[in-house]
């Protein structure tokens, strides 16, 4: 594919044989972490009677649990120190406008969703790696000749 074919590929082929990982907002953020990690992800959509109520991530643990107020990650309840209200983005919306919204609001993760409804998290990685994955083309070759 050509890379401004690959761009126009919809998020959700990112999500493929990939679940929805999520937690409570009333657990601890050392049970998110520990979760993030089992499934080996950098962050966890916080859910709440299935509706998403906020993100939380690795770097939300160590910036606003540890880092900031030096609380105790097992007894920090997510809540305190997730991102409320998170940006999402609609399955069909193509991997090139993900990633600038990314880019332009600073964020490394974000939601998917279809119809209201949480699909999974997608994070700029994952987004760059589909653009790889599908290129076939020398990268070297299009950054020389932008």
């Amino acid at each position: 594919m050509k890379f401004s074919e690959v761009t126009q590929v919809s998020v959700e082929t990112v999500l493929e044989g990939r679940p929805l990982v999520w937690i409570a907002p009333n657990a601890t953020a050392k049970a998110a972490s520990i979760l993030m990690n089992e499934e080996n992800v950098g962050a966890v959509a916080v859910m709440d009677d299935g509706r998403l109520v906020g993100i939380l991530s690795e770097r939300d643990v160590v910036r606003r649990c540890v880092a900031k107020n030096g609380y105790a990650p097992y007894r920090m309840p997510v809540w305190k120190i997730m991102t409320p209200n998170p940006i999402t983005v609609d399955r069909k919306v193509p991997l090139g406008m993900a990633a600038m919204l990314m880019i332009e609001k600073n964020i490394r993760h974000v939601p998917v969703t279809a119809g209201g409804k949480v699909l999974g998290v997608v994070s700029i990685r994952r987004v760059v790696e589909e653009f790889r994955r599908n290129f076939d083309g020398n990268l070297f070759d299009l950054a020389v000749s932008a």
